[in-house]
């Protein structure tokens, strides 16, 4: 197609007016003419961020153009066709704390000439926009969490105004912007999170994702302070026991204020007195102190302090202990007999023991239940305590529990004394007990004691509990041991039994009359010790077991002489007076003198022959507090020469009883002492209103028995005027005359207080 000429004539001048018009008219049109649009104002360091450029007409058109963010980096990102062929600048946040960062850009512009090149325009449009620079903070709550136990991981969006839109870490979901977990060890864990961000015009998201190393600590250390007695009792040891429950802490010292020091001894056991003046009901302070050291590398060792708030109690015991001796020396042994307060209630099992020593399990003689205590090697010298802990049945079938203790004094070691093994000993081929093992822990004294014969029950029935008695209580390799098994529960028959020495045969039980009994001799290998001794009983469809561990005494080596305490009446009170008898076990000891006091304050009495024992009679202090008293006592014996023997009982002393009084008497003691108390307040009312008058008369009689008061005074009055002379001496000297005047006293005006 030929254009006209004309019409060609008027688009070449208006070609050549639109290129001189190029720069005016590009400095007016800018905004109108481009538009430059960042695909996102906000965003985490690192999101990239695209700005288009656009032309919005045909002329001119964009020909190059650039961004850079004004961080002082100073990098220009130039223009590149985008996904649409649009000029695009992709810049990234700058990594730089939250808040506003300008971006700056600049844009070079074009104009398309029919038949020629495009006409650029040399000066360039130029612009900034505000970009927010977004932060995601990770934290854990708290800082350094323990092991096994939850924290939590809290998402925090910066600056405000971003929201944590959903959040995940290891594998668990987030509630809140928070997520809770527990780790065993250090770990890192790895969190994702989406953001939004609400500007004017739309909302800029996102997700994050991190790495977040979380060192976990061992939880602080634990320690066990534990009193021996929940309670204390005037003129008394109270022991405080300390370890510790944590794996690589230990407690280096340790020790109680009261108001003096003690420290603790090698079995971390703590020890003080209590004055025997504390009266009873009265609430004491018991402070405490460890020192510790640790293995773990995140552990400050501290003094670790407290204290205990310790009620002082009377306590009144089912049973009366008697320990002998009642001091030794480390690694020597006691001996703990039981014995019930009430006859008819019968023992089922008991264990003796002292603070952090081994549990002495308790043996059925013919005569008595009794335990073998160590005391501890690293005991230090000093008052302790032995404790007992007992479980018995009543008439009735009730299963019963106590447990006490009783004040103890440990020795200085001897130099000349002999070695003793630490340790019993024990057959070369043992037989491993039927039963389990007793812990080496002491029974806590709040737990109910079990028999040391459990027997596991078959039926609805009431569970059997059986004894096994054994005769003599120690004997040398080779000596018969009779072993009888008694059954405690009523009406419980039983059928058979067995008992035998770790790695022997044993013996069948015989049955004479309601007694089943089985005699078992000592082994002739067997070394001095302990050995068990096992027994198994059948009762119909019931069966049980135990053993015991027997004492094998050294050939040629009689068993130590011990001595049973009895106390008639079982208990008494304050004033009263206790008939303590001395009895021997063994047939072959004779007694020859004792003597038997009560600690503290009372007075030794000595001891004379009843023929049925040596018997004193000792007197109670009548200040002595209700709960468990001490009785001391001393036995001068012969067996193959003459020795000695010492020990202690805990005595039960009841509180005062207080008589009722009929109403009347009541009545009358409440309308005396009222009747005081009125007769004290009207006089006080009295001498307030009639005191000052009563003063008054008082010093006025007073006055006047020391100086009355005339009806009239005498005064020497000196006349007026020249003294008179006589004219028949006209030379003689002047001579006064005196003259007396009568005058009648002036009476005394007295006003009352009231109306000055």
């Amino acid at each position: 197609m030929v254009m006209p000429a004309r019409l060609i004539r008027l688009v070449l001048a208006v070609s050549v007016i639109a290129v001189a018009a190029i720069p005016a008219a590009g400095r007016a049109q800018a905004e109108d003419d481009f538009s430059v649009l960042p695909n996102r104002y906000a965003g985490l360091p690192g999101e990239s961020v695209a700005i288009e450029f656009k032309s919005l007409k045909d002329a001119p058109f964009v020909d190059r153009c650039s961004a850079v963010v004004e961080d002082g980096s100073g990098l220009e990102v130039e223009c590149a066709n985008g996904p649409s062929k649009v000029p695009t600048a992709t810049i990234e946040v700058p990594d730089q704390p939250p808040g506003p960062v300008v971006v700056s850009w600049t844009l070079w512009r074009g104009y398309y000439q029919i038949g020629k090149a495009a006409a650029l325009d040399p000066k360039p449009l130029t612009g900034s926009f505000e970009l927010t620079v977004l932060a995601v903070e990770v934290k854990v709550v708290p800082t350094v969490p323990e092991q096994g136990k939850p924290f939590s991981v809290v998402f925090q969006g910066q600056p405000d105004g971003l929201r944590i839109a959903s959040c995940t870490v290891r594998d668990a979901s987030c509630d809140d912007a928070k997520a809770t977990l527990s780790l065993g060890e250090d770990r890192t864990l790895i969190w994702g999170a989406t953001y939004e961000w609400d500007r004017r015009g739309g909302t800029d998201s996102g997700d994050a994702r991190g790495r977040l190393p979380v060192h976990v600590v061992p939880p602080p250390p634990e320690f066990d302070v534990r009193p021996a007695t929940a309670t204390a009792v005037p003129g008394w040891p109270f022991v405080v026991t300390f370890a510790s429950l944590t794996t690589g802490v230990t407690v280096k010292t340790c020790g109680l204020t009261l108001p003096a020091k003690a420290d603790c001894g090698g079995s971390r056991v703590a020890v003080v007195m209590i004055s025997p003046k504390t009266p009873i009901g009265s609430t004491i302070k018991v402070s405490w102190f460890l020192n510790w050291s640790s293995t773990r590398p995140e552990d400050d060792p501290r003094q670790v302090e407290g204290s205990f708030e310790v009620p002082v109690a009377a306590k009144r015991p089912r049973f009366i202990a008697n320990v002998q001796p009642d001091r030794a020396e480390p690694d020597e042994e006691v001996t703990v007999t039981l014995e019930p307060v009430d006859p008819e209630v019968r023992i089922e099992g008991c264990y003796g023991f002292f603070p952090h020593g081994d549990l002495g399990s308790c043996q059925r003689s013919a005569d008595r239940w009794f335990a073998r205590a160590k005391v501890p090697a690293d005991a230090l010298p000093g008052a302790t305590l032995v404790r007992w802990t007992a479980g018995a049945l009543t008439p009735g079938g009730a299963a019963v529990a106590d447990d006490g203790v009783l004040p103890f004094e440990v020795l200085p070691r001897s130099r000349t004394r002999p070695t003793r093994p630490t340790e019993p000993t024990r057959p070369t081929e043992p037989t491993e007990p039927t039963q389990p093992v007793q812990p080496t822990q002491p029974v806590q004294p709040t737990q109910p004691v079990q028999p040391t014969q459990p027997v596991q029950p078959t039926g609805p029935e009431p569970r059997p509990v059986f004894v096994a008695v054994t005769d003599p209580e120690a004997a040398e390799p080779g000596r018969a041991v009779s072993v009888t098994i008694e059954a405690l529960t009523a009406g419980t028959g039983i059928t058979g039994c067995h008992a035998a020495f770790a790695g022997t045969g044993g013996s069948v039980c015989e049955q004479s009359g309601a007694r089943w009994t089985a005699t078992v001799a000592v082994p002739e290998d067997a070394a001095a010790g302990d050995l068990p001794l096992l027994w198994h009983v059948t009762a119909g469809a019931a069966e049980g077991g135990g053993s015991v561990s027997y004492r094998v005494l050294s050939r040629g080596t009689p068993a130590p002489a011990d001595f049973a305490i009895e106390l008639d009446p079982a208990q008494v009170k304050a004033g009263e007076r206790v008939t303590v008898t001395h009895r021997a076990y063994d047939e072959g000891v004779t007694i020859t003198g004792c003597s038997a006091a009560y600690s503290p304050g009372g007075a030794p009495a000595a001891c004379h022959d009843t023929g049925q024992g040596w018997a004193a009679d000792v007197e109670v202090p009548g200040d002595a507090p209700a709960g468990i008293g001490r009785l001391l006592w001393h036995v001068s014996y012969d067996r193959v020469a003459p020795s000695t023997a010492d020990g202690e009982v805990g005595m039960p002393v009841l509180a005062p009883r207080v008589e009722e009084r009929s109403w009347p008497a009541k009545l009358w003691d409440y309308l005396r002492k009222g009747g005081i108390a009125l007769a004290g307040f009207a006089a006080l009312i009295a001498w307030r209103l009639a005191g000052p008058a009563i003063r008054r008369r008082w010093k006025q009689f007073r006055d006047e028995r020391v100086e009355p008061l005339p009806d009239h005074s005498i005064r020497l009055v000196r006349p007026r005027g020249a003294p008179r002379v006589a004219l028949a001496e006209p030379d003689g000297p002047p001579v006064p005359v005196l003259r007396l005047t009568l005058r009648r006293g002036v009476p005394r005006i007295r006003v009352h207080q009231e109306f000055r």
